[in-house]
């Protein structure tokens, strides 16, 4: 049975499965302020719909006094509701502002968000360098999205020299947390032997993990793939 609640800091209201007259709930940005995110990432998962309609305006008031105190993952929730124009008007060079914080403290999101933000030219000027470096910092931590971008900047040379060996590094690194793009790039590889040795047999592998992803081309070519063999 679900319950309508209200976060006891912001009034939020959104709907959770269970409910306590003890209990004392919270929204995310609200718990990431109050330091009680455990409970708020379980809730949050719970909830099926934030009723009121001004619950982007609350919710970007309570990140920011949580980011302008220096909490990274509130910067880059800032960076994002800029970066989408979420809430506030969409505004590049903020998002950028914002995303820069949360990077310079490590957090891998934002140094994803700011690789692309560099990559794609949006609120800076437009630097493919810049866009690799933030990246591999992301890729470092596992971030199977900036492992997946890397690997194009190392196959296509964007931004670095270009490297079939480092591309076929961070796309299996990708493809291993389940990326259907890195899937299909890695399948690629072994199908065309660029950067590792021609393998029908492996690319054909690679191609199934993407196209059971619903990776069109991946089943296309997986297709393929099976008339070779």
């Amino acid at each position: 049975m679900e319950y309508m609640v209200k976060c006891s800091f912001c009034g939020v209201t959104y709907f959770v499965n269970s409910n306590s007259n003890n209990a004392k709930f919270s929204c995310v940005a609200c718990g990431a302020i109050n330091g009680i995110d455990d409970i708020v990432e379980k809730i949050t998962v719970q909830s099926k719909a934030v009723v009121d309609g001004d619950d982007e305006d609350i919710h970007f008031e309570y990140y920011l006094k949580a980011a302008k105190q220096g909490d990274a993952k509130a910067q880059f929730k800032i960076g994002v509701y800029y970066d989408k124009g979420k809430g506030v008007t969409q505004d590049f060079v903020k998002a950028v502002e914002w995303y820069t914080k949360a990077a310079e403290q490590g957090y891998a999101k934002a140094q994803y968000n700011l690789g692309n933000s560099y990559y794609k030219g949006e609120g800076v000027k437009k630097d493919e360098t810049i866009a690799v470096e933030w990246y591999t910092k992301a890729a470092e931590q596992g971030h199977a999205k900036a492992q997946f971008k890397l690997g194009v900047c190392y196959d296509k040379g964007i931004g670095v020299a270009n490297d079939e060996l480092k591309a076929i590094e961070w796309y299996m690194k990708a493809a291993e947390q389940g990326h259907a793009k890195a899937q299909f790039n890695l399948g690629n590889s072994y199908y065309k032997g660029e950067g590792v040795k021609k393998d029908i047999k492996e690319a054909a592998k690679w191609y199934a993990k993407a196209a059971a992803q619903g990776h069109e081309k991946a089943q296309e070519k997986l297709i393929a793939c099976t008339n070779m063999l």
